[in-house]
């Protein structure tokens, strides 16, 4: 300020800006003017120029510039006073007037300046400008420019327009803009200060808009927050802060926000960088706006409780100002950039495999805002929808809907290794296939934790897991069996299926010996035919594997026992040729008896109508019949001149009564299909009859109402019938609803023709179904000699009253039909090269072989039981024990070593009972006889030679009397002897060299023959009327077998004769016992045979088995060294072939305990040396008629 004028101004006054010079001592100096340390605002430098010229110096804020316009009075203080202060400058020199705007009251609220409202407020996201600005000198092309600071800064603040500088002001510098009205504002909230340039100065930096006019208070979020929400969940959160933020704001997730770079070149409508699957959310609550002019605050978020199904990714949280009344009807409107949304999930395609029966874990997973605690789980489809998917599919538990067969249905551990690492714990993993892995995020864990299949939605790729999954599914005995899309991986066409018993893995032998397969009952021995129509799991979303259908046989029925059976795998690429190679677990098979909801009983001709009644009833599998009084309702009849009603009394509650004058008729049972949906299938689920047998009472008279029975007659009996029935009366396809198959046919179950031979002595009879019977392929084993009890013979609907019968001897010829040679078999080896090369005939015919009873069969069965527990699924599926003889605990089966067919008779099937060999139709399998024997009717004699007792009558030299000739070599050889000379010459037999009379019994053929097997030589057969031989050496006991039971030796050479007991009558009449001798040679003996599995048989001694060792005859008191027997002469004082020998009267225990030996193994043939021995044999049987006829 130069040229002041006055009188005494020297160089060092000081002036003063001031609004007023009247009371200096109370005001400070202009806001605005430079200061510094030891001089107040507002005080201007010692003067120069003689006290005329007067400045603020360049020291201060931006060189000593003046910050503030207005109007100020200049008040002057002489240097020789204190001028540091205001009180000091009280002479008013004369106005000043600063050319610029005004400052904001609020920057000096002491009224040391001229001020004015010059704040400005703005909400962001929309244009700034403003008009009014006050000022001295203001004029058009003046610039604001919006800074943190003024005069400071490297550039303006973001997200205005031209670095935050306005527009060329306009209205005389007062109205300022920034940019054209479509472009707004996208800074962060806050406080900024509204910076002054003068148009008329250089104005392009921050260092040239150094005056503070006021400030900006921008009201929007604060920028850098992030926030996280998982894909395809609800997405809320809290904390959003900003600067004035109100209830009913609005964000956007966008890429760009509206009218950030970028957005005008890549953001086209009708989206606008709106991330697909994104919305507007709804408006901002929890402000707690108080509205102040500046607030720092926060509001809570949510986009609303549906989805928000926007990929994985980071993008930019948009906003709006709706709570301040902006339209945020276009996504221009969100421009202010609130912070980083992350949208957390996992990448897809990421697939992964486990193996079956190991554990399981995914590693080096990817994604966008993963997190240790984030989950997975195996499902078929991932829940993508709001909703839970409620489509059953057999791979799914549906109370969990989770995977079967893994660690807790699928859901895996919280994941760790920052949500990278996903395991399913240390449990082994017991299902196959290919799953979809879906994700949860652990960011939706507060609000809607991962617990629940609904939760995981996103899919992230495919887990194979090498293996099965639970495949469970249904056959039915006597239908054929298919299964389909049997779920695993990986399949190909041309895998094979084994059906193998639950109670062994897979891979382990079990099953049909002969063929090395499986289960009995299924067809092929339960190898499936090669796999076909592998396909993708395609029927279920998502996939869920490779699917496979198998089948056993095209149309041979399956007659396996109900229950569960494991489905047993080998691929295609490795061999399948025996059970070993089976060894992966497929699923599980469940075998069942077919229920029925319909059954038709038809009666097609009756022998007479005269009959009154016939009454017909149903039983199930446990012999349980159809209570009538629990189905009223479902049965109806039709009839040709008669009709059906049900019987009234309690004793025939479960029968239907034909009326006496109905020649035909038909009797249907009904019950309305219903079906149900699970696990993908359809299901039948009405009330279902099992029909395993049924009966057919004929009553001839009645007496009274209650159709009791008074009378019978032969007449009337029925003559023809059959009875079906069928599970339903249509199948159906995929679901409930859908269009009816064809009618499912019937299934004749049993049909009868012209059957009426018996019914005179039976009244009722009961007919088996053709699904009812044991199984075949059982194979029993019994040894001769011992007990026999057939035990867990399988079949279904067996009952108490049902037989067994061995029938015709298994032989086989070719090794292609599965001979297995060993050496316990050596018959077996014999018989290949005999001539019995042919199979023998089927059950049905032929005749039961000696020794299993008086008829062949069994006693009725005994312990009748459920096969597999009291499941009433698998109550059809039954085992029973059969035996021989009134107490088959400690009867012995004496039958012929070999391999019989075991055939099978229902009680009463027929009709007429099960008595001879024609009514036992139905083979079991094979019974083995482990004993001695050649083939059913054969006779074979061993020979053995023993020394001879010549007997000659006269008077030839050399020969009275008696006299052994001894070949053998004996002591007498070659001597004279009392009774003449035994030697060469004439009448004198030569010794024949090398002669013994050892005796031993070889090539014993049988089944299963064993070393320590023993004889016992009796001297008739059969061997439980047998005396045992006296003299024989060891008492008639042979030493062990040798050469695998074939070879018996005994303890010493034969006797020529042996000494025995005969009766004596004395002259006075009493009969004593006097010894002679007796030859051994010139007659048979019985061999009896006995294993060495029975102990008793290996313990034999001659004192056991034949009695006392010395023997005192009765009046002579001769004494015999040895177990003696007595020769009984018969009534014509011969011996009696039937009774040869026998106990003395004081040793009557002579053979106590032969009752072990009881096979009869043949006949041995004991003849003198000196006979001319022709031995003339031929096989004889009973079919050969010839033969018999001809002995």
């Amino acid at each position: 300020v130069a040229n002041i004028r006055g009188v005494a101004l020297a160089n060092g006054d000081r002036i003063m800006a001031l609004t007023s010079c009247d009371k200096p001592a109370y005001v400070s100096g202009g806001v605005g003017f430079p200061e510094e340390p030891g001089r107040a605002r507002g005080i201007s430098v010692g003067a120069r120029q003689q006290g005329t010229a007067f400045s603020w110096g360049t020291r201060g804020a931006f060189g000593g510039a003046v910050l503030a316009g207005g109007t100020y009075r200049l008040c002057w203080c002489s240097k020789g006073f204190d001028c540091t202060q205001p009180d000091a400058f009280a002479l008013d020199v004369g106005p000043l007037t600063v050319v610029g705007p005004f400052l904001s009251c609020n920057i000096d609220p002491t009224g040391a300046s001229n001020c004015a409202d010059q704040n400005q407020d703005l909400i962001g996201g929309t244009h700034f400008s403003f008009t009014g600005l006050q000022g001295i000198g203001l004029k058009d092309g003046d610039l604001i420019q919006v800074l943190d600071t003024c005069g400071h800064g490297s550039g303006g603040v973001p997200g205005f327009n031209n670095r935050g500088i306005s527009d060329a002001s306009t209205a005389n510098g007062t109205a300022f803009r920034w940019g054209p009205p479509e472009r707004s504002v996208l800074a962060k909230s806050g406080r900024y200060r509204l910076c002054w340039c003068q148009g008329a100065r250089p104005c392009y930096f921050p260092e040239n808009f150094i005056l503070d006019v006021g400030d900006l208070v921008v009201s929007a979020p604060l920028g850098r927050q992030t926030f996280i929400c998982a894909t395809h969940e609800a997405c809320r959160f809290e904390g959003l802060q900003g600067v004035n933020l109100r209830d009913n704001d609005l964000v956007r997730i966008m890429s760009t926000c509206g009218q950030a770079p970028g957005f005008a070149e890549g953001c086209f409508p009708p989206n606008f960088c709106e991330i697909p699957g994104g919305r507007v959310s709804l408006g901002a609550t929890n402000s707690g706006y108080l509205a102040q002019r500046y607030q720092l605050n926060s509001v809570s978020i949510t986009f609303g409780a549906g989805e928000l199904r926007v990929p994985k990714g980071e993008y930019r949280l948009c906003w709006c100002g709706a709570g301040w009344g902006v339209a945020c009807s276009s996504h221009r409107e969100f421009a202010v950039d609130a912070g980083t949304m992350i949208i957390a999930g996992v990448a897809t395609s990421q697939d992964r495999t486990c193996r079956q029966y190991e554990n399981c874990t995914v590693t080096l997973l990817n994604g966008e805002g993963l997190e240790n605690g984030d989950r997975m789980m195996l499902l078929e489809s991932c829940r993508t929808g709001s909703g839970v998917t409620v489509t059953p599919t057999p791979l799914m538990d549906f109370e969990q809907r989770g995977v079967l067969g893994f660690p807790n249905n699928g859901m895996s551990q919280p994941a760790t290794n920052n949500g990278a690492t996903i395991s399913w714990g240390p449990s082994h993993i017991l299902t196959g296939g290919k799953y979809k892995m879906c994700w949860c995020s652990r960011q939706s864990h507060d609000a809607l934790a991962c617990d629940q299949p609904e939760r995981f939605k996103i899919d992230m790729g495919v887990l194979s897991v090498v293996g099965f999954a639970r495949n469970v599914r249904t056959c039915f005995v006597g239908q054929a069996c298919r299964v389909e899309r049997i779920v695993g991986y990986p399949l190909r066409d041309g895998d094979r299926l084994l059906v193998m018993y639950r109670d062994r893995a897979c891979g382990t032998f079990g099953g049909e010996p002969h063929r090395f397969g499986g289960v009995m009952g299924f067809p092929g021995a339960g190898f499936a035919q090669p796999a076909e129509n592998t396909t993708e799991h395609a029927f279920d979303p998502g996939g869920g594997g490779i699917v496979q259908d198998f089948a056993w046989a095209a149309d041979e029925p399956m007659r396996a026992m109900p229950g569960s059976y494991n489905l047993c795998w080998c691929s295609v690429v490795d061999t399948c040729e025996d059970y070993t190679h089976f060894t992966t677990h497929a699923g599980v098979l469940e075998v069942r008896y077919q229920k029925s909801g319909h059954i038709q009983f038809e009666i097609l001709a009756k022998e007479d109508s005269e009959v009154a009644v016939a009454e017909v009833s149903f039983d199930d599998c446990t012999g349980k019949r159809l209570d009538l009084a629990l189905t009223s309702g479902r049965w109806s009849s039709s009839s040709g001149g008669g009709s059906w009603q049900q019987a009234l009394d309690s004793s025939t509650r479960t029968a239907w009564v034909l009326s006496s004058d109905m020649q035909s008729g038909r009797l249907s049972y009904d019950v309305p299909d219903r079906f149900e949906e699970s696990l993908g299938e359809v299901y039948i689920v009405s009330d279902q009859y099992e029909v395993c047998r049924y009966r057919i009472t004929a009553l001839y008279g009645l007496s009274d109402a209650n159709n009791a029975v008074a009378s019978t007659s032969s007449r009337g009996r029925p003559a023809s019938w059959s009875l079906k029935v069928r599970y339903a009366e249509a199948d159906w396809e995929n679901e409930v609803g859908s269009s009816p198959l064809l009618p499912v046919p019937w299934d004749f179950i049993d049909q009868q023709q012209n059957h009426t031979l018996g019914w005179e002595d039976l009244a009722e009879r009961i007919w088996v179904s053709k699904h009812v019977g044991p199984q075949a392929g059982q194979y029993r084993w019994c040894r001769a000699g011992m007990t026999c009890q057939l035990t867990d013979i399988q079949g279904v609907g067996l009952l108490p009253g049902d037989r067994l019968m061995p029938l015709s001897e298994v032989r086989h010829s070719d090794p292609a039909a599965n001979w297995m040679p060993s050496d316990h078999w050596q018959s077996r080896q014999v018989r290949r090269g005999s001539v019995w090369q042919s199979e023998a005939a089927a059950c049905g015919s032929g005749h039961p072989p000696a020794g299993f009873g008086s008829a062949g069969a069994t006693l009725p069965a005994a312990l009748v039981q459920p096969a597999n527990g009291s499941s009433p699924e698998l109550a059809a599926g039954r085992i029973a024990v059969f035996g021989w003889g009134e107490d088959a605990a400690t009867q012995f089966v004496s039958a012929p070593g070999g391999n019989y067919r075991l055939c099978w008779c229902g009680e009463d099937a027929t009709g007429l009972g099960c008595r001879t060999a024609g009514q036992f139709t139905q083979e079991v399998g094979h019974l083995t006889v482990a004993g001695p024997n050649l083939l059913p009717f054969e006779t074979f004699s061993w020979i053995c030679v023993v020394d001879a007792l010549l007997k000659k009558a006269g008077a030839h030299y050399g020969f009275t009397g008696e006299a052994e000739l001894l070949p053998s070599g004996g002591p007498g050889f070659g001597k004279e002897g009392l009774n003449g000379w035994l030697g060469y010459g004439y009448g004198r037999v030569s010794p024949t060299p090398g002669f013994s009379t050892s005796c031993s019994v070889s090539n014993v053929f049988g089944e299963d023959l064993s070393d320590g097997d023993r004889l016992l030589v009796v001297d008739r057969l059969p061997c439980s009327r047998g005396v045992p031989v006296p003299y024989w050496p060891g008492g008639g006991l042979s030493q062990k077998a040798t050469d695998n039971g074939s070879h018996f030796d005994f303890s010493g050479p034969l006797p020529t004769t042996v000494t025995l007991l005969r009766n004596l009558t004395t002259r006075w009449g009493a009969v004593w016992e006097e010894p002679f001798r007796h030859p051994l040679g010139g007659r048979s003996y019985g061999l009896c045979w006995c294993p060495k599995q029975n102990g008793r048989c290996g313990q034999a001694t001659p004192e056991v088995v034949a009695g006392t060792t010395s023997v005192t005859a009765v009046g002579t008191f001769a004494e015999l060294p040895v177990p003696a027997a007595t020769l009984f002469p018969d009534a014509s004082g011969k011996f009696s072939a039937a009774s040869l020998f026998g106990c003395p009267r004081n040793q009557m225990d002579c053979h106590r305990a032969r009752a072990d030996f009881g096979v009869g193994l043949g006949r041995l043939v004991v003849v003198n040396h000196t006979a001319e021995i022709r031995l003339c044999w031929q096989r004889c049987q009973r079919k050969y008629s010839a033969c018999a006829a001809s002995r």
